[in-house]
This record gives C-alpha cells, structure tokens and sequence, in this order.
C-alpha cells in the first residue's frame, strides 16, 4: 500500500500541504489548521496536530491564502507505530471544514523503528 505520510517511530519532521476541496484551492486566511490523526485499529484519535499556515510543497512556498499549510511531527505524533487514517480540520469565524471531503482520509504510517540494543 501507498501512503500519503510515512515515518519511523520517532522520527520529527514537517510535511507541507496545500488544502484544496471541490471549488479549487481553500483561502485559509485567519482561520486555524488541524490534522487529526485516528489509529485504525482503535478508531482512537491519538493526535490533534496544531498546523502552521502556509507550506512548502516540492520546493514551492504557498501562502495561508494559497492553500498552504505545515504539518509539524514530533516525536509525541511518531511515538506510537501503526496505521494511521488523518484530516485537516479547517475553522473559520463562520464555518468548519474537513479535507479531504467525504469518506476519503489522508493514509498515515508510522514504521516500527528498528533500535541497537544496549544490553
């Protein structure tokens, strides 16, 4: 399988998006960003991730009103292995949405890290 998101347990990094829904690209001026990670075997939400407006996409900024946001990943959202189903919660003054729409989820992998042992 393909996933839109994969890391090593522990591992911290930022993952640029630019959030779009069937109208095109979302203007995400003065509104907040979450990724919402749910484990599939639990169906628990393990991690609200705050995002950063505005993201690097394939070396490309785009700005909160292009779309853009960053996703930051410590080692608190990579702890766990497992797989993962996400989406960005966007809330605006007057409105609330999900990317993706509908019954689509980002697919999220967290890899079991393979340690050297000390003892």
């Amino acid at each position: 399988m393909t996933y839109d998101i994969q890391y090593k347990q522990g591992d911290v990094d930022t993952v640029g998006n630019i959030l779009s829904d069937d109208d095109g690209v979302l203007d995400l001026t003065g509104k907040t960003v979450t990724l919402v990670m749910v484990d599939i075997a639990t169906e628990l939400i393990l991690y609200p991730i705050t995002c950063s407006l505005g993201g690097t996409v394939n070396g490309v900024y785009y700005s909160a009103a292009r779309g853009g946001v960053t996703v930051p990943f410590s080692t608190v959202e990579t702890l766990t292995s497992g797989e993962f189903k996400g989406e960005f919660v966007v809330v605006g003054s007057t409105s609330t949405v999900h990317i993706p729409s509908g019954n689509n989820y980002l697919s999220i992998m967290i890899w079991e890290k393979v340690g050297i042992r000390t003892t």
